[in-house]
């Protein structure tokens, strides 16, 4: 194991390892080792039919990357902002729809659209996580990949704000391995039928 982030060995097991080609910057592949790893694992292991709705909250490191492996996996891909800001940049990603969450509701937009089968959030923001819950058709996921709050915070904001709806809902973890199964950065909540 590597015990500190400067080291210059560490051991680890050969499927987590990858060989970056001579001829190419380490820190060009970073971001893809990295960001891309955690954001392609977490909607691969979704169990999401190509063609469904995958919605991706949040457009910076993570949500840039959703965005364009959403697309590319099959997925009609929404894209959700809280301004129009960022619209062209979704467009030039692949984002076949989006929504400006300042101008409409984003839940009420996803439900329009069909609701969502997958919503990805990559932006930290404990405020907006129950409102994406009831953007969710039924048996839709949420991914949280945003780590900057504990996953028992999240999961009790979750279940506080969407208990009073009536309906039954849970949120489940995953765990690690090396694959990217994404440990204590993994929240799964499934809307029931």
């Amino acid at each position: 194991m590597c015990q500190l982030a400067d080291s210059e060995y560490c051991t680890l097991n050969s499927e987590a390892a990858v060989r970056i080609p001579s001829d190419i910057s380490s820190a060009d592949y970073a971001p893809l080792l990295c960001a891309g790893v955690t954001v392609f694992n977490g909607i691969r292991q979704m169990g999401i039919t190509p063609g469904d709705i995958v919605a991706v909250q949040g457009l910076g490191g993570l949500g840039h990357l959703a965005v364009q492996y959403a697309r590319k996996m099959g997925y009609r891909t929404v894209a959700l902002s809280s301004s129009d800001k960022k619209r062209d940049f979704a467009n030039k990603l692949g984002a076949n729809d989006y929504v400006d969450g300042s101008k409409e509701d984003t839940a009420e937009a996803l439900q329009k659209m069909g609701g969502a089968s997958l919503v990805v959030i990559t932006a930290p923001n404990p405020e907006i996580v129950s409102g994406l819950v009831n953007a969710c058709a039924p048996l839709g996921k949420v991914l949280m990949l945003a780590r900057k709050y504990h996953r028992l915070f999240v999961a009790k904001q979750v279940h506080a704000n969407t208990i009073h709806s009536g309906r039954r809902r849970s949120c489940q973890y995953g765990g690690h391995d090396h694959q990217g199964y994404l440990r204590s950065r993994l929240a799964v909540w499934t809307r029931p039928r």
